[in-house]
């Protein structure tokens, strides 16, 4: 009987220390992405034609379909609001650029 009235409080104990939150599915630890956010594209992935631009055209067949997300912007006007000289390109600095400037909002 000693023993018994020794365990529960030890188990009680325990399972107080224990994390609330589950441990992730499988799944989840499977590196499949949520659907709810697109990857990540990188710069030498979009540049098809690796001249160190990218083109409306590289652009648009780039950028995913705008599913979700708050703002329903066509990839044209995307394009032209990082396109900060209007010379039709995309560069790696105007990306850096546009990417800081929405960290900062």
């Amino acid at each position: 009987m000693k023993n018994v009235l020794f365990i529960i409080p030890l188990i009680v104990g325990l399972s107080a220390c224990a994390p609330n939150n589950p441990q992730p599915s499988a799944k989840q630890g499977s590196g499949e992405r949520s659907s709810q956010r697109p990857p990540k594209l990188n710069f030498a992935s979009i540049d098809q034609n690796k001249d160190g631009k990218i083109n409306l055209e590289e652009f648009t067949r780039a950028k995913p379909k705008s599913a979700g997300r708050k703002h329903r912007a066509e990839p044209t006007e995307i394009f032209n609001r990082i396109d900060l000289n209007n010379d039709g390109f995309l560069t790696p600095e105007e990306l850096k650029q546009h990417r800081k400037q929405r960290r900062s909002r």
